[in-house]
């Protein structure tokens, strides 16, 4: 049964917070390493600012636990009129046999949910209910055994006597894993295979919680539904919310024109032998010389695997696309740090270092992790671009300092993570990063941008989000040379972010030339009256004109959101 729910006649405030509340199937996964993901951390990438979401689903939970350990006290003391909160609770309640979590359906778990509602309410915000969302459970038939019982009926029905908006997650979850059929549903959860992943050595068959690419499908369902109720928070919703569920049926494609398929690759590295090479490097080194700007690109798919190796891109090979299957499982990593001795004696030095070194022009990576794997040792570069018009879409950066070094050229990131300490993000190139997160594991500096004199662009990040480990504080940049230009616009901010927000290291000469802004940030770490004050002011206007094509244009006009 589906709940259309059309009597609201809400004003949404300028910046609503939706908060999530539930279990492990919704929770945040802070380890990137380990493929869990939960659909609430993924749906916040759904979401534009000035729109927030605070996640406080919690692996294990009932609605019996979560009120029991204060965690729905903590909710309610922040909600503000017009906030939001998404309830989704049930395979906690399920069991009975646990006195901690389990509830009876028709009793205290339709108790918790009414109070959740009413408390919701109280504070002028607006509850969301969600059905438990499907186990993955197949008889011999091939049939699709439901698991919850009760209680979706129990949310359904308590829905339609409140009149709240239902999320049918239940249902559509079902609909999508009968859909994928018995193998391919596997991929919506934890299955996978020793040495699949670097850091499970044992196998993993887990038919509840998910996968980064099933974490998403959910992630965009919820969305759809949003859209389907018409809910006023639809508006915070990305555009592309309303079709993001059928795009990712699979992997979404790169750089493709509308209603086009992802090209067949023209090589396949895989680790076990199963494809044409077993090196990246190899199937690179062995790609056509290509260089011009309309030359089809050649296409490498990688495999799920941890690839040991250095990767470089000569000049002559750029037009390359490098595909892999999910960043989360497919991996290059190597560890070489600023502080080896090299054959001459001395420190081999930060620009020696990268796992991927790239030289080419027009090259595209897509659903990688570039890690090194140094530590913290000092400088160890993941990745270095000295190519022009360099893409990267749904990758992974992992490094310590200095992670990222764009030398030079243009380069556009999107729905890219990129994590590190010191600097980590540093360089003279011109580079877009579109709803990117940015993570800090200790006290530092997000960026030391080195742009050029005279250049109109450094750094551009483009509603996009900076987190950090517990406990650390970190300006979002310091000018590595003294024209460094960094933009953060619309971005989610956390409270690791200094109120300040920008240093000047050590150089009071370059508060004069820099240009560091940040417009329309939000969450705790937006405090635009506390900014440094030699930090430049961004009108509306100003900052309508920074998107991805209009930064990145050049003499050619290069348009990284075009095929």
């Amino acid at each position: 049964m589906l709940i259309v729910f059309l009597g609201i006649a809400l004003c949404l405030t300028a910046a609503p917070t939706v908060y999530l509340v539930g279990d492990s199937t919704m929770s945040d996964k802070p380890r990137l390493d380990y493929p869990e993901r939960g659909w609430g951390q993924l749906f916040r990438e759904l979401v534009v600012p000035p729109a927030v979401v605070d996640n406080h689903a919690q692996n294990g939970r009932s609605t019996k636990s979560f009120i029991n350990e204060k965690r729905w006290d903590a909710v309610v003391a922040k909600l503000q009129p017009d906030d939001w909160v998404i309830i989704q609770f049930g395979h906690n309640d399920e069991k009975i046999d646990k006195p901690a979590v389990g509830t009876d359906p028709h009793g205290a778990y339709r108790d918790n949910l009414l109070r959740f509602v009413k408390d919701t309410r109280a504070h002028g915000a607006h509850p969301v209910l969600a059905t438990s969302v499907a186990r993955r459970k197949w008889n011999d038939a091939a049939e699709l055994i439901p698991t919850h019982g009760d209680y979706p009926d129990v949310v359904r029905a308590l829905a339609a006597d409140e009149k709240v908006p239902l999320l049918e997650l239940e249902n559509l979850t079902t609909e999508l894993e009968r859909s994928l059929g018995v193998e391919g549903s596997k991929k919506l959860h934890l299955w996978f295979t020793p040495g699949e992943l670097a850091s499970v050595t044992k196998e993993l068959r887990d038919d509840t919680h998910y996968s980064d690419y099933g974490a998403r499908r959910v992630a965009a369902l919820a969305a759809a539904e949003i859209i389907r109720l018409k809910l006023p928070f639809a508006s915070f919703l990305r555009p592309d919310a309303a079709s993001i569920v059928s795009s990712l049926l699979a992997p979404r494609p790169l750089l493709l024109a509308p209603g086009s398929s992802p090209p067949a690759p023209d090589a396949t590295v895989a680790a076990d032998g199963s494809g044409d090479y077993t090196s990246l490097q190899e199937a690179i080194s062995k790609a056509p010389l290509r260089t011009g700007a309309s030359d089809p690109r050649w296409v490498i798919q990688v495999k799920p695997g941890t690839y040991r190796e250095r990767i470089y891109v000569q000049r002559e090979r750029g037009r390359i696309l490098v595909r892999g299957e999910d960043h989360a499982t497919t991996i290059i990593a190597f560890d070489l740090h600023a502080g080896l001795i090299g054959l001459d004696g001395n420190p081999i030095g930060t620009f020696a270092t990268p796992t991927v070194q790239i030289d080419g022009d027009g090259m595209v990576w897509e659903n990688l992790t570039l890690a090194n794997t140094a530590g913290p040792v000092g400088q160890a570069l993941a990745l270095r671009a000295d190519g022009d018009r360099l893409v990267f879409r749904r990758c992974r950066f992992l490094g310590w300092q200095d992670t990222m070094l764009l030398n030079r050229g243009r380069h556009y990131f999107e729905d890219c993570y990129i994590e590190g300490h010191v600097d980590f993000i540093f360089g003279g190139a011109t580079a877009y990063f579109a709803r990117c997160e940015i993570h800090a594991l200790r006290d530092g500096y997000l960026t030391a941008a080195s742009t050029p004199e005279g250049t109109p662009h450094g750094y551009v990040f483009a509603d996009c989000r900076v987190t950090a480990d517990e406990g650390v504080k970190t300006y979002l940049g310091r000018p590595w040379r003294n024209y460094a230009r960094t933009v953060f616009l619309r971005t989610e901010l956390s409270a690791a972010v200094r109120a300040e927000g920008w240093h000047n290291w050590g150089k009071p000469a370059a508060e004069l030339t820099t240009f560091y802004a940040d417009y329309a940030s939000t969450g705790p770490g937006a405090n635009a009256t506390a900014r440094a004050p030699w930090a430049k002011p961004l009108s509306e206007a100003d900052a309508a004109t920074l998107t991805a094509p209009a930064v990145l244009a050049g003499a050619d006009a290069w348009n990284p959101l075009l095929p």
